[in-house]
């Protein structure tokens, strides 16, 4: 995993590197992010300039009550816990790319704008994830005929080489996406939770090794499940996808 300056600096300023109560500065949020990165390109700098620099003397303009200098500069010290975190997630096969990268999705830039993930962790097949296709999303506890009919979209879905999208999660997204993986179809998840325990689980074994399957997250890979990241994630199944069917 080479990271640039720039997604060093991304990192550091946006994600988590250990359970959210333990960190002593809170990473940025999409939003708070969006507003920090807007105004370093007005004043003609990147996210690399603060690793590069003395961060004090390129924020001396900088003014926000929530990102505070304290605040940032905090953040960028996590060095060490960067690295730690880095080895960790390539062991388990994951990787990284950020909005600066040209892997990242461009409809999450088009339709989120400055909303959109600043980082997204992942395995499998990156490319996919600019492919679109048909999300499909419902009950963690559909009933046996739901679920057989789901099977069947993503076995079509595959036969037609249209890309499912669905969040991985038990029920009727697991369903859709292994239908589609059984016929070597392509298939995108995005994950709410749990992507490092994700990574090298059985049941998307053959989608990754075919490369017809990417994992992917905006969130802290060994993030545990809660539902306002499971809420939030939907709004990326829906832009990476181009139409929609609830089970």
């Amino acid at each position: 995993m080479n990271l640039s300056h720039t997604a060093q600096a991304t990192l550091l300023l946006t994600s988590f590197f250990s359970k959210a109560g333990s960190e002593q500065a809170r990473p940025l949020t999409n939003k708070e992010w969006g507003r920090f990165a807007l105004w370093l390109r007005d004043h003609n700098s990147t996210p690399a300039d603060l690793l590069k620099t003395d961060p004090q003397a390129l924020l001396q303009s900088w003014h926000d009550a929530k990102i505070t200098h304290d605040r940032i500069v905090s953040l960028l010290n996590r060095g060490h816990s960067l690295a730690l975190a880095v080895e960790k997630w390539q062991r388990a096969g994951l990787w990284v790319v950020t909005r600066s990268d040209k892997e990242y999705p461009v409809r999450l830039k088009q339709r989120l704008k400055t909303d959109s993930p600043p980082v997204l962790f992942g395995c499998g097949n990156k490319a996919l994830l600019n492919s679109g296709g048909l999300a499909v999303v419902g009950s963690r506890s559909a009933n046996e005929e739901d679920l057989q009919f789901t099977q069947r979209v993503g076995a079509k879905a595959a036969s037609e080489g249209i890309a499912i999208v669905s969040g991985g999660a038990r029920g009727v997204d697991e369903t859709a996406m292994l239908g589609a993986i059984d016929q070597s179809g392509p298939v995108i998840g995005v994950m709410a939770d749990s992507l490092l325990k994700a990574a090298p689980s059985a049941k998307w074994r053959k989608g990754l090794m075919d490369g017809n399957l990417v994992l992917v997250s905006p969130f802290y890979p060994e993030a545990g499940f809660s539902a306002g990241n499971a809420m939030a994630r939907n709004k990326y199944i829906y832009c990476l996808a181009d139409s929609s069917l609830v089970v």
